[in-house]
């Protein structure tokens, strides 16, 4: 078995996943279903391992022995162009296998997501906390990585992104950008940020807020000035604010906190297109003082309402969004 030809074909149809394991036909994702690659089952848990040295070099042969998962990330070189590579190496049923994602070559533009004007009209604020939520394999990623673009595009500041890992390399235009990887350049998310606010940043990237420490250290930034961008595991936007206040609540002030740097927050879902590939349907809610009272007062089950009512600050509900995707002729 040659995983990078497996990876070739699997762009060559415009998959988005491989998935690779014992006993099993390579599979790919396309318009999000899978699908088998070829016909022919991995047999021999050595096809496996050779996989692992191909895609992880001399850090598979380093920790092979001792790993159960690893998240690693890589360039694909096909056609002159380099294509990011997200995988994750891990075991079951006493064997490995792989599960690798196939990215853009290039950060999509905001526009080109779809994402809709108040989203983009967040990027421009000079502090405060921006989150994008979703589940597994929405696209939150990739939203942010064309948030970043945007301001890359748009400001002359300083970028820092903490990744795990690093998907899209970001090549500086107006903005001076540094991307730290966990794992190979810092230790993770909290001591990150920690370093990060001594090293001069105007704007920080968080790939995932789900720990205290980190909540912690990124509410203090977005309070002194710092823009910062994050993704949060939530099904909606109202569930994201949820989430970082049940981890803070035992920190007190911590609803006044959020109330006070939030900026908005983008939920996202990724639906089968007419005719292949996905579309991306967005819940916006946008931080007003009316929103950030509810927030003070952890009064949550109010803010659906609040969404449905607040079209002239650009919110939409997904039930909206989803509707209007409809009316397009884009989903079914």
């Amino acid at each position: 078995m040659d995983v990078i030809s497996l990876l070739k074909k699997a762009r060559a149809l415009k998959a988005s996943d491989l998935h690779l394991a014992l006993g099993e036909r390579p599979y790919v994702r396309r318009n999000g279903l899978l699908e088998p690659l070829t016909e022919e089952k991995i047999s021999d848990e050595k096809e496996l391992a050779e996989a692992g040295r191909e895609l992880l070099g001399k850090s598979w042969e380093e920790e092979e022995k001792k790993l159960q998962e690893k998240d690693f990330a890589f360039a694909l070189s096909l056609a002159g162009e380099e294509v990011p590579v997200r995988g994750n190496a891990f075991r079951q049923r006493s064997s490995w296998a792989f599960a690798l994602r196939l990215l853009p070559s290039r950060p999509p533009s905001w526009q080109e997501l779809g994402l809709p004007e108040a989203v983009g009209a967040w990027t421009r604020a000079q502090g405060g906390l921006i989150l994008v939520a979703g589940p597994t394999g929405s696209g939150k990623s990739t939203t942010l990585a064309a948030l970043i673009d945007k301001i890359n595009r748009e400001r002359a500041c300083h970028i820092i992104t903490l990744e795990d890992p690093i998907e899209y390399r970001h090549r500086g235009e107006l903005a001076l950008i540094a991307q730290r990887e966990l794992g190979r350049d810092t230790r993770d998310f909290a001591s990150g940020l920690r370093s990060a606010l001594r090293q001069d940043p105007d704007v920080l990237l968080i790939g995932e807020l789900r720990e205290k420490e980190a909540m912690t250290i990124t509410l203090q930034a977005a309070e002194t000035g710092h823009l910062c961008l994050a993704t949060v595991h939530a099904s909606s936007t109202v569930e994201a604010i949820g989430r970082i206040l049940d981890v803070m609540a035992e920190q007190a002030g911590s609803a006044a906190q959020v109330a006070a740097v939030l900026v908005g927050v983008v939920s996202q879902r990724l639906l089968p297109k007419k005719g292949g590939g996905r579309a991306a349907a967005f819940e916006v809610l946008t931080a007003t003082p009316a929103l950030r009272n509810l927030i003070r007062q952890r009064q949550l089950h109010q803010v659906p309402g609040y969404i449905e009512t607040g079209s002239r600050y650009g919110m939409v509900t997904m039930a909206a969004a989803l509707e209007k995707l409809r009316r397009a002729g884009v989903i079914e």
